[in-house]
């Protein structure tokens, strides 16, 4: 059987080990789905703009849409929030993995964080 990722894991491996990860050690909850969202948009919105299907105010308004954030520009979106939201609960998906899968996780959570943040800071600034 083949598994089902989200929209734009599939093409990177650190993506799909982390919802391999989740999946394996049941974690649903709410604060999961969040950040699988937030991936989701970063992934999706990195590559649509590499493929040069949407510009950079495309990828503004998808992540103030994310945010729920109105009455600012794009521009003004702080690199810092999404760094911010990238590691929201990062400690309480570890509490909640099994311990030999906890550096697993650290490794591509902060593998797939670094390329998100820097691709975003390329595009964003």
């Amino acid at each position: 059987m083949q598994r089902k990722y989200p929209k734009c894991f599939g093409t990177d491996k650190d993506a799909v080990s982390l919802h391999d990860l989740m999946t394996r050690n049941q974690i649903h909850g709410a604060e999961a789905v969040y950040l699988f969202r937030l991936y989701t948009l970063l992934l999706c919105a990195n590559a649509a703009f590499l493929e040069k299907r949407i510009g950079r105010e495309d990828v503004e308004r998808r992540i103030l849409n994310f945010l729920g954030i109105e009455g600012i520009t794009g521009s003004e979106i702080p690199i810092r929030i999404l760094d911010m939201l990238l590691d929201k609960n990062t400690e309480y998906f570890q509490s909640l993995l099994r311990p030999e899968d906890r550096p697993t996780f650290s490794r591509h959570h902060g593998s797939l964080r670094t390329r998100l943040l820097g691709t975003m800071r390329e595009i964003l600034s």
